[in-house]
C-alpha cells in the first residue's frame, strides 16, 4: 500500500506521481500510512474498505483554512517532451527563368527544392494521420514559401501571355474570326458539268453561297439604280454581273437595283426551262435546245411536260435557290394567265440563271437581235440576249455580253413602261456596262 507523502492520499502501486497533489512518487519505494494530524485525517486503517469505483475529492480549501492550515498549491503534471532542433535551411540558388516553371511543379509535388514539404494527410490543427504534430515549420521554412509567391505569380502571367499571343497568331493564319474564307464544296450535275473550287459557287446558282474571288469584283450598283431611277425603282429593275472567262460566277458579286427582288412576269425567260431539262436530258433538253434558239412557245411547252409539268419544274427551281421563279402555266397561254395562272421570276433570279447557261456554253442559243427593236450597243460588244413582252405592259431584256475587257450579264424587267422605255433603259444599261468593264480590266 503507498500513499503521497504530501497529502497523505492514497495512489496506485505503478503511480509516478499523487494524482490528487501532482507531488513526485518514486515508483520503487513503498510508503507507509502518515500518522494522523489535526491538519488532515487520513484512512482510519489500512484494512479500512475503500470504493474505487468514485475517485474521492480532495478537501475544499475551505475545509483547510477552517482548521488553520492551507495546503500547498499542487503543481502540474509533468509531460515528456522531446527538443525540436531544427536542420540547416538551405536556400536554393537562382535559377534560369525557363526553369522556374518546373521548380513550381516539383514544390507543389512535394520533391522540389522546398526543405520542408507539407504532408499530404496534414490539417489546419498541425496534426499529421491524428497524430499530434511534434513541431511547428521553422521561421526559414515560411520565408522561404513566401519568397516564391511572388515567382509563381510572375511565371503564371509570362504563361498567360505567351497564351494570348499564340492563339492571336492561330486565328489570324487560319482564318477565323471573320477574316478567313470559307470555300464551298464542288457539285456537278447530270450533264458532268461542275463547279469551280476555291470558294466559287455552282455556275447553276443551285447553292446560292457567297465566294471570293480578286479576279470577279461586283459592278457597280449605284451607278446602275442611278439610270432605273430615272424611270422607276419600283416598276423598273436591273440585275448585273461580271463573269469569268470560264462562265462561273459569284453570288455576293451581283448587282441588284432596288427592285431585283420583285416577282415580275417573267415573259421571254425560257432559262428556267432549259437548265431544269438540261439537268434531265432526253426528250427535255432536245425540246428546251429549240426553244432556247427560236424562242418557240410550242417546244418550251414540250420540254416542261417531258420534264414532269410545272410542279416538277418548280421543285427543282427550288432545290437549286431560285426562290424567286415560278412556271405555273404554259408559254403563251392568255388564258390561264388571265385566270390568275402567271410565271413569274426576279432579276436577281435571272442574272443568276443567264450566268449558268453561259457556264453551260450555251450562251450562243441566245440570238434575238435587240439592235433592230431599238437598243444601243456599244460597237465593242456582242450581244447574246432573249426577248419577252406581255401583260401589264411587260418588257424584259436578259442578256450576256461580251467586250474585249470581259464578260457580263444583264437582267432587266420593267413593266407598265412600255417598250420605248424599256429599249431606253436597256441602251443605258449596255453603255455602262461597257464603261464598267473597260475600268475593271484598267485595274
Amino acid at each position: 500500500m503507498r500513499f503521497c507523502t504530501n497529502c497523505g492520499k492514497r495512489i496506485e502501486t505503478d503511480a509516478r506521481f499523487c494524482m490528487y497533489c501532482g507531488t513526485p512518487v518514486d515508483p520503487l519505494a513503498e510508503t507507509a500510512e502518515p500518522a494522523a494530524s489535526s491538519a488532515y485525517a487520513g484512512p482510519t486503517s489500512p484494512t479500512e474498505p475503500i470504493d474505487l469505483t468514485k475517485p474521492e475529492v480532495p478537501p475544499s480549501t475551505e475545509t483547510f483554512r477552517n482548521r488553520g492550515t492551507v495546503p500547498p498549491v499542487p503543481n502540474p503534471p509533468r509531460q515528456r517532451m522531446t527538443e525540436y532542433v531544427p536542420r540547416p535551411v538551405s536556400v536554393p540558388e537562382a535559377r534560369p527563368g525557363e526553369a522556374l516553371a518546373d521548380d513550381l511543379a516539383s514544390i507543389a509535388s512535394g520533391t522540389g527544392p522546398n526543405p520542408h514539404p507539407i504532408p499530404a494527410s496534414r490539417d489546419t490543427t498541425g496534426t499529421s494521420s491524428g497524430t499530434p504534430a511534434t513541431h511547428a515549420p521553422s521561421a526559414a521554412s515560411t520565408s522561404n514559401r513566401r519568397r516564391r509567391v511572388p515567382v509563381a505569380a510572375a511565371v503564371a502571367a509570362v504563361i498567360a501571355v505567351v497564351a494570348l499571343v499564340a492563339t492571336t497568331a492561330f486565328l489570324v493564319t487560319t482564318g477565323f474570326g471573320g477574316q478567313g474564307k470559307t470555300p464551298t464544296s464542288a457539285s456537278s450535275d447530270s450533264q458532268g458539268s461542275s463547279s469551280q473550287s476555291s470558294g466559287k459557287s455552282d455556275p447553276s446558282g443551285s447553292d446560292g453561297s457567297d465566294g471570293s474571288d480578286a479576279s470577279s469584283t461586283k459592278p457597280d450598283e449605284d451607278s446602275l439604280s442611278s439610270i432605273t431611277e430615272r424611270y422607276s425603282s419600283t416598276d423598273v429593275s436591273v440585275s448585273a454581273m461580271f463573269l469569268n472567262e470560264d462562265g462561273s460566277y459569284e453570288t455576293k458579286d451581283v448587282a441588284n437595283t432596288a427592285a431585283a427582288r420583285t416577282k415580275f412576269v417573267s415573259a421571254g425567260l425560257y432559262l428556267p426551262v432549259y437548265l431544269a431539262a438540261r439537268s434531265n436530258g432526253g426528250d427535255s433538253l432536245t425540246e428546251a435546245r429549240t426553244m432556247m434558239s427560236t424562242m418557240d412557245n410550242g417546244a418550251a411547252n414540250r420540254a416542261i411536260a417531258d420534264f414532269g409539268g410545272f410542279e416538277a419544274i418548280n421543285l427543282w427551281l427550288k432545290q437549286h435557290n431560285y426562290q424567286d421563279t415560278t412556271v405555273d402555266r404554259n408559254f403563251g397561254d392568255t388564258q390561264a394567265s388571265a385566270a390568275g395562272y402567271e410565271n413569274t421570276s426576279s432579276t436577281f433570279d435571272a442574272v443568276r440563271m443567264l450566268a449558268a447557261v453561259d457556264a453551260a456554253g450555251a450562251a450562243d442559243l441566245m440570238n434575238v437581235d435587240i439592235a433592230s427593236e431599238g437598243v444601243a450597243v456599244p460597237s465593242d460588244m456582242t450581244i447574246h440576249a432573249h426577248r419577252g413582252q406581255g401583260i401589264r405592259n411587260t418588257w424584259n431584256y436578259f442578256a450576256i455580253v461580251s467586250t474585249p475587257h470581259g464578260k457580263a450579264a444583264v437582267a432587266l424587267a420593267t413593266q407598265n413602261q412600255g417598250k420605248a422605255t424599256a429599249t431606253q433603259v436597256m441602251s443605258d444599261i449596255l453603255a455602262d456596262i461597257d464603261q464598267q468593264l473597260t475600268a475593271k480590266a484598267s485595274k
